[in-house]
């Protein structure tokens, strides 16, 4: 409906009367009811939604899918590892480490500071300059080449032609550009107009500034006013000092390039003296300038060519020189121009761009006079101050040198402060070096200024900044360093004590809280760490009421959050949050301990992932087992709570991720359950159910093994065969129905489907074997496809897997290798499945190799390879063993014999017979001979480039 105002009287009556009107009267005619109110109705038409047309062809859907936009996983975050901290405090300082006497003020430090060092001298630039700005003079030397001239045309000489000489301008306008990223060069420019103001003289020279651009007008120096470009005198020379926006921003490069076209219209192309690097100078700029690089890396002259502005960022360029030029510099407390250009200096590879790039380096906030460090950030003056310990040493030993020099003009406390630092760096060469007495004796100068700092002034606001700058190895095992944290401490007393959370320097410990308050040593507690969306929450237990939690940290009061290029420390308080940076690993530093969390998604063999109150679970397709992410200490508490007692299985979480073969067991501490371990522990999947299933009873003999652990898919052992490494999977014994049901599309008649026990667990190798273990141990590789070790052996018979398991037996006595029997081939294929295959229904190549082109019971074609493939190349089943379907036949013990029509126990197949049994299918053949039931009968000495085997450890 659609209504319109007749002319009426305006205010009369409004859409809202109409509106009222229409819901208590919903029965009466619209029409009439808007005529009533003065307004027109006009019905209109419904609108009907056509639903949306669905893609015809292959291209159109394809396209369809592209538009769609694809759902982000979420990611999880989890406990990476735990490291526990030795309850050990640090003792007091040294005697020999001790100052003779606490100062009552810090001695006089000042000394000579070296003079300013032009990144050009005087004597370089002149002659060019010369010719920027040149005038004419007349010589006292007669022009014989003017006078024939003047002759030869018939005009009288009134006076002798004298020859003309090059000089400096009588008249000369520069411009400089006075914006704070230049501000390291201020001393050049400056320098250099003196040096011109030497040879023309002061009268000769206008003189103005550009501080916001120069199309925002300049600042005339003589007359004090501002003068648009309008009034810029362009028939005189000019001069302009700038870097055309080169360290500053886009916006600003643009003004500078329309500034030059304003000149160009106008007829003039001026000459610009810019400290930047020739690799900077953009093509534009050098195109309507007439650019001299003011670069000690290279002669000076004018720039023929440039970069394309679009290649030259906002930061201007490579940021690795700059980045190890502030390295070079961090132990200082503010690095001035000239130090920050001394020290520049150091780096062979590093011109004036590396020092403009340095001083405007987002990690950095400069002044007029120097620039100091950021305490936050991606390079912040804790991971920069890291990252100078990474630097050569002879480095390290002239910057140092350099800083010292530069500063000995600054007062003592800052002086000291950088020999604190340069000392503490210094350590990680050296650990046992002394502690200098002038830092000893500044230290305890400090701790004497405990009780002062705690009343606001500038001593609380210089300690407060002081205790920021601070390295945090100062936190632990540095007794010299305690009357420094303990002034810290004071400084950020309110902070301290406060309930809420509050960000205080990494130096401060809950230590010294205690030694603030002067109390007993507290107890630390638990903190349930939770996250919420985006968000770290540290919760106090039993207040947790939201969130998915993945943790518990017991600390005290403070607690240190390292990021990979960020470090910072925090009081503590329920409920106070950080937020989690995808894709990479924080670590959370208590008294206690130290967590290292980091973030996933889905992985590629879970089925489905979930986090809930319990943890971090995951499954896998077609299985019911129970698989979570957990340290080993969590899943032993975890069980001592429920049942009062840890599986004896759960040992053998102790050895890790990546086990090392060459070490026999790793050294630690002691454990009632854990034996020898490291004060490290690394969380993993572990499939829970699986290792119930060791409940109450003893554990497979694994004196073998090279190393053991329980992973997603259950227990594994590492078997060596002359220095190659094969895993073996531990099949837990039970019950299962062997062969197909009579409605499983292609079966076969041997197939017929009974159950079978096996009481037994038996070890089996996760993949077939390799022609890498082959050859070790056999010296020989009959396999038609080869090139790759980890291709599995074929054209192998029975016999000669026979003869492999005697030779590797007679290698390692307390084995005995033997190929699986039937019953036991057909329970690890399936792996708790039903169906046709481990898979499920149906097959894709990208899960199994066989014939594409053939698949199951009418499925979909695909890739047929025509090759065997690496035994680990496709994904594995349930229970992590690797292409039981396809690939290459595998052998098994039995004779072959038909299937019993009742249940059996333990069955090894026929007593006798003529044809040994193959299972798997193979990467030739079409989907229904690489079903979980197949069966094939060959005689033993049968070989072909599609047989091959994996073996079982039997009793």
């Amino acid at each position: 409906m659609a209504v319109g105002k007749r002319n009426a009287r305006k205010g009369a009556v409004g859409r809202a009367d109409l509106v009222r009107l229409l819901t208590l009267f919903p029965n009466h005619p619209p029409e009439q009811i808007a005529s009533f109110l003065g307004y027109d109705y006009t019905p209109t038409e419904a609108i009907v939604e056509e639903p949306p047309r669905l893609p015809d062809t292959p291209e159109e859907q394809e396209t369809a899918e592209k538009q769609t936009p694809e759902l982000q996983s979420p990611w999880f975050w989890h406990i990476v590892k735990r490291e526990r901290f030795s309850s050990d405090k640090p003792g007091d300082i040294p005697p020999e480490e001790m100052p003779p006497a606490v100062p009552t003020h810090l001695p006089d430090m000042k000394g000579p500071v070296p003079e300013f060092s032009p990144l050009v001298p005087w004597v370089r630039l002149w002659p060019l300059l010369r010719d920027i700005v040149a005038g004419h003079l007349y010589s006292r030397q007669p022009d014989e080449a003017e006078a024939v001239r003047l002759l030869s045309r018939g005009e009288h000489l009134v006076d002798i032609p004298r020859k003309k000489r090059k000089a400096w301008s009588a008249r000369l306008h520069i411009l400089v550009d006075c914006s704070d990223p230049l501000i390291p060069f201020w001393d050049d420019f400056y320098m250099i107009i003196q040096g011109i103001m030497r040879h023309v003289g002061k009268n000769s020279l206008t003189v103005s500034c550009a501080e916001f651009g120069p199309l925002n007008g300049t600042f005339d120096l003589r007359t004090g006013e501002y003068v648009p470009f309008s009034s810029f005198p362009v028939e005189l020379p000019c001069l302009i000092f700038s870097d055309c926006g080169v360290y500053s921003t886009r916006e600003m490069r643009e003004q500078w390039e329309e500034f030059g076209r304003l000149f160009s219209r106008r007829g003039c192309k001026p000459a610009i003296i810019s400290p930047v690097p020739q690799r900077l100078v953009q093509k534009n700029i050098a195109n309507l300038f007439r650019v001299v690089c003011l670069d000690d890396h290279a002669p000076v002259r004018f720039t023929s060519s440039g970069a394309n502005p679009s290649m030259v960022p906002a930061d201007a360029g490579d940021s690795t020189p700059s980045e190890s030029l502030l390295a070079l510099c961090s132990p200082a407390v503010r690095v001035e121009p000239q130090l920050l250009r001394a020290v520049r200096r150091l780096l062979p590879e590093a011109d004036v761009g590396t020092e403009g790039m340095a001083w405007n380096h987002v990690d950095v906030e400069p002044n007029p006079l120097a620039f100091s460090f950021k305490t936050s950030g991606e390079n912040s003056h804790e991971t920069l101050r890291k990252k100078f310990a990474t630097l050569p040493k002879c480095l390290r030993k002239a910057a140092d040198k350099l800083i010292n020099l530069y500063h000995s003009g600054l007062p003592a406390e800052v002086q000291l402060e950088e020999r604190l630092t340069q000392y503490t760096l210094r350590l990680s060469d050296n650990p046992n070096l002394p502690v200098p007495q002038d830092v000893l004796q500044y230290l305890q100068w400090l701790g004497e200024r405990s009780e002062e700092v705690v009343e606001p002034g500038m001593l609380k606001a210089w300690v407060r900044r002081m205790g920021h700058r601070q390295l945090s190895e100062l936190k632990r095992e540095t007794p010299w360093a305690k009357p420094l944290k303990k002034v810290v401490a004071a400084a950020f007393a309110e902070e301290l004590r406060s309930a809420q959370s509050h960000k205080i320097p990494p130096l401060v410990s809950d230590d010294d809280i205690e030694a603030l308050e002067e109390s007993a040593p507290s107890q630390a507690k638990d903190w349930i760490l939770v996250q919420e969306g985006e968000k770290l929450l540290f919760k106090e237990l039993g207040n947790f009421d939201r969130g998915c939690p993945f943790g518990v940290l017991p600390a005290k009061r403070i607690v240190e959050v390292v990021l990979p290029k960020q470090h910072a420390s925090y009081t503590l308080s329920n409920g106070f949050s950080i937020s989690l940076p995808r894709q990479e690993t924080i670590s959370i530093v208590s008294s206690e301990e130290s967590l290292t969390l980091g973030s996933m998604q889905k992985p590629k063999w879970a089925d489905s992932i979930v986090q809930n109150a319990k943890g971090l679970y995951a499954t896998l397709p077609l299985n019911d087992s129970k698989i979570k992410w957990v340290l080993p200490s969590d899943l032993k508490r975890i069980y001592l709570e429920q049942t009062g007692e840890v599986p004896e299985a759960l040992g053998l979480l102790r050895w890790g991720l990546s086990p090392s073969y060459d070490e026999v067991r790793p050294v630690g501490d002691y454990d009632e359950y854990f034996g020898l371990v490291s004060s490290q522990e690394h969380a993993r999947w572990v499939n829970i159910s699986q290792l119930e299933k060791f409940s109450g009873k003893k554990l497979p003999d694994v004196s073998w093994a090279v190393a053991e652990g329980i992973d997603q898919y259950g227990l594994y052992a590492d078997l060596r065969i002359k220095g190659i490494i094969q895993r073996m999977r531990w099949i837990h014994p039970g019950t299962f129905l062997m062969g197909s049901p009579e409605s499983e599309p292609e079966r076969d008649d041997d197939e017929t489907q009974h159950g079978v026990t096996l009481t037994r667990g038996f070890w089996l190798a996760d993949a077939t074997c390799t022609q890498e273990l082959w050859e070790a141990v056999m010296e020989n590789n009959p396999s038609k496809f080869s090139g790759e070790p980890e291709l599995p052996v074929e054209k192998v018979s029975w016999k000669d897997c026979q003869d492999f398991c005697q030779k590797v037996n007679a290698l390692l006595p307390n084995i005995r290798l033997t190929l699986p029997t039937e019953a036991q081939w057909e329970y690890a294929c399936r792996a708790g499945t039903e169906t046709p295959f481990s898979f499920g229904e149906n097959i894709t190549p990208e899960q199994v190799n066989y014939a594409g082109t053939s698949p199951y019971a009418g499925g979909q074609k695909g890739l047929y390879r025509g090759n065997t493939v690496p035994v680990k190349a496709l994904e594995c089943n349930q229970w992590g063993l690797y292409q039981m379907h396809g690939n290459v036949w595998e052998w098994c013990q039995d004779w072959y014999g038909e299937y019993p029509t009742s249940s059996v126990v333990d069955p090894s197949g026929a007593d006798s017979g003529g044809d040994r049994v193959l299972r798997g299918g193979s990467w030739i053949l079409n989907g229904r001979h690489v079903r979980s039931a197949c069966r094939l009968r060959v005689v033993p000495g049968y070989r072909d480039h599609n047989t091959g085997f994996r073996f079982s450890l039997g009793r």
